[in-house]
């Protein structure tokens, strides 16, 4: 794990993303300031919805629901303030009362979480990673690969930029670590164990002074129905103003 150096600069960066930041998606408030009580301290969450035959989802805390509008598959909602400590979170079919996945999760203060909702629908989980990155240096981003795919075991995530490849192994439910990556035009392949490509993606700009998760997602073998097949999506978690 990449040491955690960040805290304050964290803290002002995320408060910066969150007053710009617009998001397909709004959130009842997480920290209510009506009363004009300082805010208190809080952590920074974000959502993935990552479950290729999953409904689209409400969200609740404590009891009460957070999302305004249906939480879809491949959609993601950037980092809001959230109260640290304890929280018990409750995944739903949007407008439906049955629950899909209960979980508590504890948040500290200054700190932020990424939520991937993962696996088949009937075994809904939640990945929850603390994200821990330093700024980028000048003229890098910094980079991380997700793999969320139900039916595929182990890949090989390969990064080619003209002749300089790097790679990733991750297995399922596995995020890595941000690590550093120049800015550049890359080419992106997963690969399965024995080296059969799975899904590529060419020519995929990766701009300096942002944080990039790249997602696989989907189904190797589709069930009856579904769609939702093998794909890469890369998602701009923040960006160094």
């Amino acid at each position: 794990m990449m040491k955690n150096d960040c805290k304050g600069p964290l803290t002002r960066t995320m408060n910066s993303l969150l007053l710009l930041a617009v998001t397909l998606f709004t959130f009842t408030a997480c920290l209510n300031n009506n009363d004009g009580t300082p805010i208190p301290p809080a952590a920074f969450v974000s959502f993935y919805h990552g479950a290729p035959d999953a409904p689209g989802l409400d969200i609740q805390v404590d009891n009460r629901r957070i999302t305004n509008n249906s939480f879809n598959f491949t959609e993601y909602i950037n980092y809001n303030r959230f109260f640290t400590g304890n929280r018990a979170f409750r995944f739903s079919a949007f407008n439906a009362v049955n629950t899909l996945l209960d979980t508590t999760l504890t948040f500290q203060v200054d700190k932020a979480y990424s939520i991937f909702l993962a696996d088949e629908v009937a075994a809904l989980k939640a990945l929850v990673v603390e994200d821990i990155w330093t700024d980028p240096t000048e003229g890098n981003a910094k980079f991380r690969g997700v793999h969320l795919s139900p039916d595929t075991e182990g890949i090989i995530l390969e990064i080619t930029e003209d002749e300089t490849e790097e790679t990733l192994e991750l297995d399922f439910m596995e995020a890595s670590s941000f690590e550093s990556l120049p800015q550049g035009n890359y080419t992106f392949t997963v690969k399965n164990a024995e080296g059969e490509t799975l899904v590529s993606a060419q020519d995929i700009e990766i701009r300096s002074n942002r944080i990039y998760s790249l997602v696989f997602r989907g189904f190797q073998t589709p069930p009856a129905e579904n769609s939702n097949g093998l794909s890469l999506q890369l998602i701009t978690n923040h960006i160094i103003f």
